[in-house]
């Protein structure tokens, strides 16, 4: 290691670990000896830092920093050895460097949380460090009256400057507390004290405090009740009085504020703590209630004025829960069940009784708060503000936190606060409805178009910079090398476009790049806050780039765009995975490619599956044509490029479903399946083939698979007759007598068409079926006499052919739920969990026992039957955090928790408790399970592409169609699969 080696490794420790959005350059000795552990860098002669005890890398530390230089070190020794190191960092534009000179100033602060320290106090607790280090000679107790100009002679100054100005060219998310005054010294000490005052695991915490505090998400909380909240609960999240009075001192108390307000915008409501325990090295998480807004709601009759008020609950990020069983906090009543939406508003918002109103807001700083049945830590709540806004959403009036400039609203004002909102309800022009609302503690304005700002407000100010950002659109993301953002010619184009006056301004589509300059106009959509843009039918704009100009000028740094038909990638980025279905070194299937060896070996007896083919009736195959309305898998085909990155996330995939299912739903009366619509989609696109893809550390990986033909199971009639002796005799008749791919994997519209001119030449027949699902594409599939025909097909139309039945193929070599078990035991990764609330663990002996009746019922188990409140801490499979984006499977063994995929843990789980769930119908040929389970990714895929059709989902069933009775497989037979699933 040498000081650029400890530089880079203290980027690293500041801007590479996932810790959220804000950088804090908080750092003490030891964190950095336990970051060179963890990432095992390499300390000297060829050995990493696991190799060394603590001592020695802290050593090593201070020789590097000290290189180059002898003799007796004093202060003013590494005062000129710092400003030697930072001239040269600077002159040779090495920023990075810069940053271990500020870590060697903040590890003082950093080293004892306990200490109190003021900015004329620094100095003593510097030299003391520096001592005990080994930076600079002297004795515990020595003081040196030089050190307090030490900041000041090192151009601390100038420091910060570099390093502002590094992160702002670099994109990187950090801004330093240098604030200059006459009092130098002090204000040197107080710009290193704000970076380490609040170390990232107190202001993680910060969640706990707001949630003590009665506060929730989204609601217009002003900075003195953040200080207040803060007052009340520093030592429930481990502040100590001495750090609590530094922090509301005079000299911090802004940056105090600052911090809090910047923790409340970025809150998700929730209360959990990741922390890594230095003895094991594992990340313990322990978390609490989960917070989620309960917004204020309105439906107003313009006619008659009449207003009724509602509490509507919002949550972001819960992608999968079924319906949600509420109850009040105060009198434990039940309210009206609801589900979450895809834009996170609940289906129905909760009515308030008149009796209710006078008690919720007659407190100024009151709250509301409610209570899921069975996930008790999930908590929904509202809080009382001086303020709403108000801002259509459907049918109703929802408050919010955006203000537009010209945009319509209502304003909801307490009355007590009403003289300090009197001059922006009159620059506004509004119009007063009613003063004696909610008990008659409100007043209501109506506003046509906002014209003015409030500083009363944190939500009452426009954005004044204009941008414009492409919202939901259809992007086509290509390999071309291109600043040109390219949008589907298939839907119109939408922006949100801030800083403008939505009621004056005009928006235009402006040609560029071309003698024929061409305008067309945008209209604006109150509801979704977005600018649209119609595709271009006009001739001269089709197909050229355009920019959005406001009135005459164009949008500052705005991007160009242009209409673009979908681009199939020459080469795809295949996803590889192991034969769990996961990504891992052991490759087993590179996109939907089986090796060699297993799509070599003879499964079936092709001379025989051929003949008894001849003699199969002919099918009449759909006339129906392509519907060109496939977008979600046209827009993952164009992304799925060969490239180093991962182009596809999962918040790009959500906005083309929001955008696809936005006209769709339409309030309460939009279809229930809809708050599941894109988990669902994309594991039907993976059991179809479409696409591979995998959970990661780092996040989704998700890509589509080169279009592939895959050779289908033909179907088998299972014909019973007498025998003798009263005896049935049973034989086997093909039905089929065409051999059938599914064409899967990426498309085109392009493609499609390309197949479809092969029909005659190559003699097959190509069928479309359409879905009534937006987001599933329609299935292709294409028939001939003999599989020579794909072979050809596939070698004229770039398509990847594997001559065999692939499931049977993939069956064959797939593992058993004991082998995926043991493979975790031995290297699967821990977790520490145990101090988590909110979790789910399922009773699958109850599960076993109750299912076979709701099936032959034609009904659907629930949760509340099936949940377990406890679980068992020695032997059992666990859910934490279910249905967010932090959901974690793990499986306790023997007290240990080891992660684990949660299809895979469903199975585990049904083995531990010796349950047998799925069921078998041997007479229509289906393996059955309950909504609450899914098939470990390859399994769900091999028995889906027996046939080549989604499995059916109705009555809270999945059942998959295996056919059962064709006499020449053997892998794909019910009986081995329920075996090697541990079911039978």
């Amino acid at each position: 290691m040498n000081i650029q080696s400890w530089s880079n490794l203290i980027y690293k420790y500041y801007f590479e670990r996932e810790l959220g959005d804000r950088v804090i350059l908080h750092i003490s000795m030891q964190d950095l000896i336990d970051f060179a552990k963890d990432l095992d860098v390499e300390i000297a002669n060829g050995r990493g830092a696991t190799s060394f005890d603590d001592i020695f890398i802290r050593n090593d530390f201070v020789r590097k920093f000290w290189y180059n230089t002898d003799g007796n070190k004093d202060l003013k020794d590494l005062q000129k050895k710092i400003n030697h190191i930072a001239n040269l960092a600077i002159n040779e534009e090495d920023y990075v460097v810069l940053l271990s000179i500020v870590a060697l100033l903040i590890m003082p602060i950093c080293e004892n949380d306990e200490l109190e320290l003021h900015g004329r106090d620094y100095y003593g607790h510097l030299y003391k460090f520096l001592i005990s280090n080994g930076f600079v000679k002297g004795k515990q107790g020595d003081t040196d009256k030089w050190s307090r100009s030490f900041l000041g002679t090192i151009h601390l100054d100038k420091i910060w400057l570099c390093i502002d100005n590094w992160a702002k060219d670099n994109n990187l998310n950090y801004k330093s507390n240098l604030v200059i005054s006459d009092n130098g010294a002090t204000q040197y000490a107080l710009s290193l004290m704000k970076e380490s005052l609040l170390s990232p695991s107190k202001i993680q915490r910060f969640g706990i405090l707001f949630d003590k505090a009665g506060l929730v998400p989204r609601a217009n909380i002003g900075d003195t009740r953040l200080l207040s909240a803060f007052s009340n609960y520093y030592a429930q999240i481990g502040i100590p009085l001495s750090k609590y009075k530094t922090l509301t001192g005079t000299d911090n108390k802004e940056y105090l504020t600052s911090v809090l307000h910047s923790e409340y915008q970025r809150w998700d409501g929730t209360t959990k703590i990741k922390e890594r325990d230095r003895k094991t090295g594992r990340t313990r998480i322990e978390s609490g209630n989960t917070c989620y807004p309960l917004l204020l709601s309105m439906e107003y009759d313009v006619l008659t004025d009449e207003m009724n008020f509602a509490l509507h609950l919002y949550c972001s990020d819960i992608e999968d829960i079924e319906d949600l069983n509420f109850k009040t906090e105060s009198t434990n009543t039940p309210l009206p069940p609801v589900y979450i939406k895809n834009d996170g508003y609940a289906s129905r918002p909760f009515p308030i009784k008149d009796d209710e109103i006078s008690s919720i807001f007659k407190n100024r700083e009151g709250t509301y708060g409610i209570y899921e049945v069975n996930e008790r830590t999930m908590k929904g709540r509202f809080v009382v503000t001086d303020y709403y806004l108000l801002k259509q959403y459907k049918n109703k009036y929802i408050s919010t936190n955006e203000f537009v400039k010209g945009e319509f609203y209502f304003a909801v004002i307490r009355n007590e606060a009403l003289d300090k909102f009197q001059s922006w309800i009159l620059s506004n022009n509004a119009k007063l409805i009613s003063n004696n609302i909610l008990g008659g503690f409100y007043s209501a304005f109506r506003i046509q178009h906002a014209i003015e700002e409030s500083e009363q407000g944190n939500s009452l100010r426009f954005k004044k910079e204009i941008k414009c950002r492409s919202v939901n659109n259809l992007e086509i993301k290509s390999e071309a090398d291109s600043e040109v953002v390219l949008l589907s010619k298939l839907l119109p184009a939408q922006f949100e476009i801030t800083g403008i006056d939505i009621s004056q301004d005009k928006i235009y589509a402006v040609s560029v790049n071309t003698l024929h300059r061409n305008s067309s106009e945008l209209a604006y959509d109150h509801e979704k806050n977005l600018w649209v843009l119609k595709v271009f039918t006009n001739l001269f704009q089709l197909g050229k780039d355009f920019q959005l100009y406001c009135n005459e000028s164009p949008i500052p740094y705005g991007k160009t765009y242009r209409f673009s038909d979908f681009i199939l990638p020459n080469t795809f980025k295949e996803l590889s995975l192991d034969k769990l279905g996961m990504m891992s070194e052991e490759k087993f299937s590179v996109g939907l490619q089986l090796p060699n060896n297993i799509i070599n070996n003879n499964l079936i007896n092709w001379a025989f599956l051929s003949l008894q083919m001849k003699h199969a009736p002919a099918k009449a195959i759909s006339p129906k044509i392509y519907q060109e309305r496939d977008f979600l898998l046209y827009a993952i085909t164009s992304a799925s490029y060969e490239t180093d990155k991962w182009i596809i996330t999962t918040e790009w995939l959500k906005s083309i479903r929001d955008r696809l299912m936005q006209d769709v739903d339409d309030g309460e009366s939009a279809p229930k399946s809809d708050k599941y619509a894109l988990q669902n989609a994309l594991a039907d696109y993976f059991r179809m083939g479409y696409i591979n893809y995998a959970y990661t550390e780092r996040g989704l990986r998700l890509v589509a698979n080169r279009p592939t033909l895959v050779l289908l199971t033909p179907d088998y009639e299972k014909i019973v007759s007498p025998g003798l002796n009263g005896k049935k005799m049973y034989s086997f008749k093909c039905t089929d007598n065409q051999f059938k791919c599914l064409l899967t994997g990426g498309r085109t519209i392009a493609l499609i068409r390309d197949i479809e001119k092969q029909q005659k030449a190559l003699g097959i027949s190509v069928e479309f079926v359409e879905s009534t699902d937006i987001l599933m594409p329609q299935t292709v599939y294409i028939y001939a006499q003999s599989r020579s025909s794909f072979k050809q097909l596939a070698e004229r139309c770039h398509l990847l052919y594997q001559d065999n039945l692939y499931s049977n193929a993939l069956l064959e070599d797939l593992p058993s739920v004991d082998d995926y078990k043991e493979m975790k035991k031995v290297n699967g990764y821990e977790q520490d969990l145990f101090l988590v609330k909110h979790f789910r663990s399922i009773d699958y002996k109850k599960m076993s026992d109750l299912y076979p009746d709701r099936v032959a019922k034609g009904r659907c188990l629930t949760n509340a039957e099936i949940d377990k409140e406890e679980y068992d801490k020695n032997n059992d499979v666990v859910v934490f955090f279910p249905g967010t984006r932090d959901e974690t499977c793990v499986l306790i063994d023997n007290g240990r928790m080891i992660e684990i995929d949660k299809y895979w843990g469903h199975f585990i789980g049904m083995r531990l408790q010796n349950a047998q769930v799925l069921q078998y119908d041997e007479d229509k040929e289906l393996i059955i399970l309950p909504q609450q389970i899914r098939l470990p990714l390859l399994y769900a895929r091999a028995l889906t592409l027996i046939t080549g059709k989604t499995p059916s989902a109705t009555f809270g069933s999945r059942a998959y169609n295996v056919v059962g009775q064709n006499p020449l497989i053997k892998a794909c037979k019910p009986e081995t699969i329920l075996r090697k699933l541990g079911q039978n």
